[in-house]
């Protein structure tokens, strides 16, 4: 088995789409006074559903097509929105009275999600072997078929193949081929547009200042938050207890991390990235248990963070190698 090299961005964005969906379901519910489809007739057709339904298809469309970069991101998505339409409704299926607000069923997801997220960062760590270099060049080939490869892509494509041994006789024809491609300029799309514009505010000389200051403030406060609850209120119940060790957690990570600004910003932006991670993998699903629209509006928030740290790492690895890898979601 070989692995995909942005393994990173589809698995996290499979996990984030997944823990996204649950906060958004809860919020909805909340605010709209948990509505039932088909309770008129007599029925009750229930979320788990639908999420099944999405998984389906996120299958179905990977045994049916020729997968690319692109589509992986999309039905990473599908499966992601499924997933957790489907594990949102766990509460109904280990409770005898089918408790859908049982306060425990928010262990159980973080446990599921926390448990993937770890697995993938397992397979991440090992090395990738010349033959993963070589079949991802060749993807990058079989993308170029279908659209013109932006030049990041065709830088990309060319490094893979200085991982690789000479002796395999496609080496010489990749690389030839991709240091003859020229893209052709085209009208920038939509989304294009979008990135380019984000991409100015992130190249602002003083974006990486404000985003540091801004963890550094919020580290400060986590920790006296925390501080000041266990030393009043103690141990109240499971998920406050839970978020507020992640507070702890969260701001030692960031106050470390700004200790490491000077000697390496994109180790810096990493423990940041992680520390934002923590907060949507266990703040966002233990909130949702008393309050789903704090839950739903720090979603926004850390997807935000998370957009903007990813981008910081990737600046800081093109200084360091050259080469800006194609635009990502949300790993790092």
């Amino acid at each position: 088995m070989y692995r995909f090299i942005h393994l990173d961005d589809v698995s996290n964005l499979f996990i984030f789409s997944g823990i996204a969906t649950v906060v958004t379901t809860r919020t909805f519910l909340f605010l709209t006074g948990y509505p039932q489809i088909g309770s008129g007739s007599g029925l009750h057709i229930a979320h788990v559903l639908f999420g099944g339904l999405l998984m389906m298809i996120a299958l179905m469309l990977l045994f049916t097509f020729i997968p690319h970069v692109r589509f992986l991101f999309g039905t990473a998505i599908i499966g992601g929105v499924g997933f957790g339409l489907f594990i949102d409704e766990v509460g109904k299926f280990v409770t005898k009275d089918v408790n859908y607000f049982y306060e425990p069923a928010f262990v159980i997801m973080y446990v599921i999600f926390f448990s993937m997220f770890v697995v993938y960062r397992i397979v991440k760590r090992q090395g990738i072997s010349q033959d993963e270099y070589l079949l991802n060049s060749i993807e990058l080939l079989k993308e170029s078929t279908r659209r013109k490869l932006s030049p990041s892509e065709r830088q990309q494509a060319l490094k893979y193949l200085t991982h690789c041994t000479a002796d395999s006789i496609l080496i010489p024809s990749l690389a030839s081929y991709y240091a003859k491609f020229s893209p052709q300029p085209q009208n920038p799309s939509f989304k294009e547009s979008v990135i380019s514009r984000l991409r100015a505010i992130a190249e602002w000389k003083w974006f990486a200042k404000l985003l540091t200051l801004y963890f550094i403030f919020e580290a400060i406060i986590l920790i006296l938050y925390a501080a000041f609850f266990f030393t009043t209120d103690g141990f109240v119940n499971t998920s406050e207890t839970v978020i507020l060790i992640s507070c702890f957690v969260r701001g030692g990570l960031i106050l470390y991390g700004a200790m490491q600004l000077h000697k390496s910003p994109s180790r810096t932006y990493s423990l940041f990235w992680y520390a934002t991670v923590i907060s949507i993998t266990v703040v966002e699903l233990f909130r949702l248990f008393d309050d789903p629209l704090y839950a739903f509006v720090w979603l926004l928030i850390d997807g935000l963070l998370l957009l903007s740290l990813n981008y910081l790492i990737k600046r800081k690895n093109q200084e360091n190698t050259g080469v800006m890898p194609p635009d990502s979601l949300i790993s790092a």
